[in-house]
């Protein structure tokens, strides 16, 4: 069978991780796969593949001129689609695999005040969304949480939205399978994720301030002034010395400060998949999570969780994880592995569920 993929639109660090890793398992499947990437993405890493151009205009001429197209002069049976949005009358089966979680969850769940111009820029994802709607077979998501989240907010039947989570890098299982932990360094918290405001950061200087453990510091993957909010709240607390900007890390060095943590802070209230929780369980790092429905879908009771606002909560939380000893770290981590184990899929299984969904619809 000849399946088209699009993954064109998937600039986005976390879009773009699964978009390569799910695309290069799909070829090793035995369908034939016809696939548009963005062209950072470089051709060589994509056999047969068509580069797209960033921007709006390059995004309706792809998905619904280029496409519909290709679909039909290349004898193609369903459309596989990795973007959240996509072409509105594709002639052909639609899959559409939603990773962005702001077309799920409303914006109360969201966790912050978005702008107007934010406001703007969604309200005009949803209108292209409703509008491909009713020409789509089958959503997929990567969590129940999400899949309830959108059958609610959207008024869909439940047969419509399939659940198929993702994985993380093969780089990471293998650095995990015989990872050790560098115990000899001062004690640290990571805080992992990007700088959108869902990430929760307003609440990171809170937590420092309310930890018991004065000796501690938090690692951020950010640069300095990438969130002046943060940065300034720091500045008023006096707690900036506290604080080391990693910078936006390549994968090997993200597992390397990940892994020798003492513990991960994960504040997120809002996640499609929420890859750090399992990176972290992985490397067998105690999780400080918020309290919110994909992260207990995550990490199980594996995970320590607060609520959203409640830095005293996730302070606690880090303090237990910081002044573990060696043998109770050790069963954490051990829990955590198990955990990870229990709930990981290779990529050739997850490609080979999406593969599953598109026959389904065929």
């Amino acid at each position: 069978m000849r399946i088209a993929v699009h993954a064109g639109t998937l600039r986005g660090t976390g879009s773009g991780f699964v978009g390569r890793q799910l695309l290069e398992a799909l070829q090793r499947t035995e369908h034939h796969i016809s696939a548009w990437v963005p062209d950072e993405w470089g051709l060589a890493r994509a056999p047969r593949a068509t580069a797209t151009k960033a921007g709006l205009r390059a995004k309706f001429v792809v998905e619904n001129w280029d496409i519909p197209r290709a679909l039909r002069s290349q004898g193609c049976a369903a459309l596989l689609s990795l973007g959240d949005t996509s072409t509105i009358q594709p002639g052909r089966p639609h899959v559409l695999f939603v990773q962005q979680a702001y077309l799920a969850y409303p914006p109360e769940e969201w966790g912050f005040q978005p702008t107007h111009r934010f406001r703007a820029k969604l309200a005009l994802m949803e209108l292209y969304f409703r509008a491909g709607m009713r020409n789509v077979s089958r959503l997929v998501v990567q969590t129940q949480d999400m899949r309830s989240q959108l059958l609610r907010r959207w008024g869909l039947p439940e047969q419509r939205v399939s659940v198929i989570p993702t994985s993380v890098s093969p780089e990471l299982r293998a650095t995990a399978a015989s990872y050790v932990r560098n115990s000899e360094q001062p004690p640290y918290v990571i805080c992992v994720g990007t700088a959108s405001p869902h990430k929760n950061h307003s609440i990171i200087p809170a937590v420092l301030g309310q930890l018991r453990n004065q000796t501690a510091t938090l690692r951020v993957t950010l640069n300095r002034g990438e969130v002046p909010a943060l940065d300034q709240a720091l500045q008023r607390a006096n707690l900036m010395r506290r604080v080391e900007y990693l910078g936006h890390l390549q994968p090997r060095d993200l597992f390397r400060q990940l892994g020798d943590a003492a513990a991960a802070l994960l504040p997120s209230v809002l996640e499609s998949f929420g890859l750090t929780y399992y990176e972290a369980m992985a490397l067998g790092v105690p999780i400080v999570a918020a309290d919110r429905g994909f992260a207990r879908e995550a990490c199980g009771d594996t995970a320590t969780y607060a609520a959203v606002d409640d830095p005293v909560a996730f302070a606690e939380g880090l303090d237990r994880a910081l002044a573990y000893s060696k043998s109770n770290r050790q069963n954490v981590a051990n829990a955590l592995r198990r955990r990870f184990d229990a709930v990981h899929q290779s990529w050739d299984t997850i490609a080979a569920r999406f593969v599953e969904t598109v026959e389904s619809v065929v």
